[in-house]
């Protein structure tokens, strides 16, 4: 419902009813997560917007709607938590092959601890910025959010940081 959640069921009956529906009209199961996904985005409830795009199991789809939410800065404004349950839903590919979702998941992984884990992804991502980003507003977001997450690794993990980096995230 666009206007809101009007009726409330039982989760254990939802869940139920929402694998029973996934089994027996796999394409219309899609379509409400799909739908559901896009509705939740415009209510601004980042959390629930990527738990319905992740059940369509469409990576592209998935892909599309972490980046609409600008999970680094989600992460930055409303708490890593949130951007922590986002996270857990991303596949490491996806993470790899989207330098905007892989630098949220490498912040989040340096407030979880895991500094092993984001000091790889990082490396991973370095040099995964797509020919037709180089210019754009995309490019120098991505350049942001790189600066940024290097920073962190500098404060947690004693990684580096020279002054062509502190020059980018100036």
């Amino acid at each position: 419902n666009e206007d809101g959640i009007v009726y409330t069921i039982h989760n254990l009956l939802r869940s139920y009813l929402a694998s029973r529906f996934a089994a027996e009209q796999p394409d219309a199961a899609k379509n409400c997560h799909a739908t559901a996904a896009r509705v939740f985005l415009r209510m601004r409830r980042p959390v629930q917007a990527v738990k319905h795009a992740a059940a369509t199991g469409a990576m592209e789809f998935l892909g599309d709607i972490v980046e609409a939410i600008d999970p680094l800065m989600l992460g930055i404004r409303e708490g890593f938590p949130h951007l922590r349950q986002i996270v857990r839903l991303v596949p490491d590919s996806l993470a790899r092959a989207r330098p905007r979702i892989g630098y949220a998941c490498v912040a989040s992984a340096i407030k979880a601890g895991r500094l092993r884990d984001a000091k790889q992804l990082f490396a991973a991502l370095e040099g995964t910025l797509p020919r037709e980003a180089l210019g754009t507003q995309s490019a120098s977001v991505i350049a942001f959010e790189r600066a940024l997450c290097h920073s962190l690794l500098a404060v947690y993990k004693g990684t580096p940081i020279h002054d062509h980096d502190i020059a980018a995230l100036d």
